[in-house]
């Protein structure tokens, strides 16, 4: 066995692509996704590219969820088997499209995959990416240009300039996947498209220690988790009636306000007018004060009896009247 790969989530190496601070990734098509496939036996439409089109009828085509594979020694596990490829063909189409409302706030797109041997992705029928496979207008019997480095791992690129052939609304990838010899011992694909877009959602309340609208025994603390990372954020920020928390401790999305013990009654908890909290975006997107879930209140009713903790004089000790 040349190489062991028995579970690829486990296995694999990420190669990540940096995406610019302040933006945010949106995955266009996951790992382990549907496809509709065709296997390299002959051309997959007339013309030879028409395939790699929106316009292009696949209804007849199988669906299959990657990784697509096969492997004579075991080594390679994925979703649907190939076990007619070796010897057989030496390629495999692939067609999925996604679906985008505003192509001018994508900023890059990022592909990851795992590809042994090599591969040539379409959108709407541009060129965007290519491994190990250098013919422009690849046949339905070529062959990868080189073979896949060992151990296998998934890999990652930018793809330039998405505003050249991302459409409103449908585009369509398409995929031509090679293997390296007909007579090679195994095949394997599976990839991820990823979008980043600019960050313009304002941080929000995700949780809070105590919860809201209860009834507690005394207040002292009170811990909030944002749904991102925020800065700018003060002790004096968060109120309780009115007056500031007197401490602030805490990171990233997670802050903890220490504040004035409140032993009954209501305590309303309100944000300071001048609160200024804010993500890591850029331009940086502000913590509504005054949005849904940011205003709530405890009603502290103290139901703890109470106890003797000190006696004076000490029990036991006779006290001589001077």
């Amino acid at each position: 066995m040349r190489r062991l790969l028995t579970c690829l989530v486990a296995l694999r190496v990420l190669l990540w692509v940096a995406v610019p601070v302040g933006w945010a990734d949106t995955i266009l098509i996951p790992t382990g996704s549907v496809w509709a496939f065709r296997k390299g036996t002959a051309a997959a439409s007339e013309p030879a590219d028409a395939w790699r089109l929106a316009g292009h009828d696949d209804a007849a085509w199988p669906k299959a969820t990657a990784p697509f594979y096969y492997d004579t020694s075991g080594g390679y596990t994925g979703r649907t088997q190939l076990p007619d490829m070796r010897n057989g063909y030496t390629s495999l189409f692939l067609r999925r499209g996604f679906e985008l409302t505003n192509t001018a706030a994508v900023g890059t797109l990022q592909l990851r995959f795992l590809c042994d041997d090599g591969f040539v992705l379409w959108i709407n029928g541009t060129r965007v990416a290519a491994h190990n496979q250098t013919a422009i207008n690849p046949a339905h019997d070529s062959l990868a240009t080189s073979a896949a480095s060992e151990p296998l791992e998934w890999l990652g690129t930018t793809l330039a300039d998405p505003a050249r052939y991302l459409v409103e609304g449908y585009n369509q990838v398409a995929v031509q996947a090679f293997n390296v010899s007909r007579t090679s011992s195994d095949f394997i694909i599976d990839l991820e498209l990823t979008a980043a877009v600019p960050d313009a959602e304002p941080p929000r309340i995700a949780s809070v220690v105590p919860p809201p609208d209860t009834t507690i025994e005394e207040l002292s603390e009170v811990t909030v988790r944002f749904t991102e990372p925020v800065g700018g954020i003060g002790f004096s920020d968060l109120l309780v009636n009115g007056r500031p928390a007197t401490g602030l401790r805490g990171s990233g999305d997670t802050w903890t306000f220490t504040v004035e013990p409140v032993l009954s009654g209501r305590a309303e908890i309100t944000w300071d007018d001048g609160a200024a909290i804010t993500d890591f975006a850029s331009p940086p997107n502000r913590f509504a004060i005054d949005g849904p879930g940011t205003t709530w209140s405890y009603e502290v009713v103290d139901t703890r009896p109470p106890q003797v903790v000190r006696i004076l004089p000490p029990a036991g000790v006779t006290v001589r009247e001077m």
